[in-house]
């Protein structure tokens, strides 16, 4: 009886692994067709998504996620914007492919171990964002912000703000952020060079990575509010 008991569990465990690494391997699917293209490597909202997966799931949920999106893409499902790339590996791009999976699992790891959880930051931003003091414009509150009527160098401050508020999870996408820049690197450098490769292979991306690593926690954070209400 409790062996029967213990393999349902198990059973069920599995379908939910499952289950969660194909809704998983959907989002980075449906981010991959917003692409803008760019020599060698082009920009795309695959690391969004897995920096989503990241906060959401566990660790190895989010490893199984991000590795079924590669096996989808083996098979020669239409994963990559619509395109299929069976030998997606042998690409300029394997490298940062390959890594997707390994970077899923160290942020996962690493937020569920040494992070908070954004709910706990939700309920914080509710209890004690406020309204910003007309003096106070040049440091808007996070939360509390109209994005739309600031200057650059207000917007710089909310970012970084953000950034300092949401350390812990913004810490975890760091590491997963330099796991993916390394292999893409790597991958790069007999093709095109030491130089090529970090140029256009890791320092251009490096302002939007840092975005979209943001904005998958602020993302999150939305989305955990609006689950209590």
């Amino acid at each position: 009886m409790e062996k029967s008991i213990v393999y349902k569990i198990q059973s069920n465990d599995k379908i939910v692994i499952a289950s969660t690494a194909l809704l998983g391997a959907a989002l980075i699917t449906f981010c991959s067709f917003i692409k803008i293209p760019l020599y060698p490597v082009p920009f795309t909202l695959q690391t969004l998504a897995i920096y989503i997966l990241a906060l959401t799931q566990g660790p190895k949920q989010a490893f199984a996620s991000t590795l079924c999106y590669l096996v989808c893409a083996t098979v020669g499902l239409p994963v990559f914007g619509g395109r299929i790339n069976p030998a997606w590996i042998f690409g300029k791009c394997g490298g940062y492919l390959v890594a997707f999976p390994i970077a899923a699992y160290c942020m996962a790891k690493i937020y569920a171990t040494h992070g908070q959880k954004l709910k706990i930051w939700a309920q914080r931003d509710t209890v004690k964002s406020k309204p910003c003091p007309p003096n106070d414009e040049a440091l808007p509150q996070v939360g509390r912000v109209d994005l739309t009527k600031l200057q650059p160098a207000q917007i710089l401050s909310f970012w970084l703000r953000a950034a300092y508020s949401k350390r812990p999870a913004f810490q975890a996408l760091l590491c997963g952020m330099g796991v993916i820049f390394f292999f893409g690197f790597l991958w790069l450098i007999p093709i095109f060079g030491l130089q090529t490769a970090f140029i256009k292979g890791i320092l251009i991306f490096i302002p939007s990575e840092i975005f979209k690593a943001l904005a998958a926690i602020q993302l999150v954070t939305w989305r955990n509010k609006r689950s209590k209400k």
